[in-house]
């Protein structure tokens, strides 16, 4: 993105890493200071300027001129001065907004691959269904309709007047007074 200090000439570079810069690449996990000309002017540590959701595989590049005013002899920090403390501020907005970008995207595909689990459960428990009612019923339809024909035979309940009810106990019975 432009930085809007120089038309044109200034520009911050933001970039990702795969993998976390928090141990093994930390000497890279820098958003470094140059001159238009390439010439290092010094750089800010990514985990001093944010603690967003990403800022472990985020680093870049500032190129802007007037950064060679403020560079040390170490080429490490920049001078502290009004410039320095508004670019570090402004960093700090900048890796948040990028950093924000990533969330957003990882809640997407977390919502697509929910919907996927989703589907994939609701096609298990469709199948598991289909074969139960296969099972228990034996299919649809009915040979008059263009069934299969191999409907299972099911004995109808007598009609008519009860002639005789039985009922019959299985336990004790106690008799006496409480």
């Amino acid at each position: 993105m432009a930085t809007g200090a120089v038309p044109g000439k200034s520009v911050l570079e933001l970039r990702t890493s795969n993998a976390s810069m928090r141990y093994s690449l930390k000497a890279r996990h820098t958003v470094n200071g140059w001159t238009l000309a390439r010439r290092s002017t010094g750089y800010w540590e990514v985990p001093s300027l944010s603690r967003a959701t990403y800022h472990t595989k985020i680093y870049g590049d500032l190129f802007l001129d007037v950064l060679a005013d403020y560079k040390q002899n170490d080429r490490r920090n920049h001078s502290i001065a009004p410039l320095t403390r508004a670019l570090r501020e402004w960093l700090t907005e900048q890796i948040d907004g990028y950093s924000a970008e990533f969330v957003k995207l990882d809640e997407m595909n977390a919502s697509k691959e929910e919907q996927q689990e989703l589907s994939r459960q609701n096609e298990i428990l469709n199948k598991w269904k289909n074969a139960f009612l296969q099972q228990e019923f034996g299919g649809t339809g009915d040979a008059t309709s263009g069934g299969t024909g191999q409907e299972r035979y099911y004995q109808r309940l007598p009609r008519g007047e009860v002639a005789q009810v039985v009922i019959v106990l299985r336990h004790g019975v106690m008799r006496g007074s409480w």
